[in-house]
């Protein structure tokens, strides 16, 4: 008894030192204010990694980062991401239209399209 005692208190004390660790959406919003972007796609692989249910925010903030990182395809992976969890975003329309177009991808204009007023520019 008092070593299974002992082992749920060190899980314990060891959870609360790994969250402690764990990065947040103001970690990201530092690293890009600082043009850190490769830092903040690491901080949002481990936000969404951690996120039982990822949102279509934490996918098109990564995208963002990968976007500014010249990484276009990773970016337009992350906007598909966030698009199927809320199709009718605009800005996320945007986002994947900039970066198919950046690749060549003749299918940015339906994305551009999808995007409303800011993709007819």
């Amino acid at each position: 008894m008092k070593i299974t005692l002992r082992i749920c208190m060190a899980c314990v004390a060891l959870s609360s030192i790994i969250a402690a660790d764990a990065y947040t959406i103001d970690d990201y919003t530092s690293a890009m204010n600082q043009r850190r972007y490769s830092e903040a796609v690491s901080v949002m692989n481990d936000v969404i990694k951690n996120e039982a249910s990822p949102t279509a925010d934490l996918y098109y903030k990564r995208a963002v980062a990968y976007e500014k990182k010249g990484e276009y395809v990773f970016a337009v992976v992350d906007a598909a991401s966030a698009l199927t969890l809320d199709p009718v975003n605009q800005e996320y329309s945007l986002l994947s239209a900039r970066c198919k177009k950046k690749l060549n991808d003749p299918t940015y204009v339906q994305d551009a399209q999808n995007a409303g007023k800011e993709g007819e520019k």
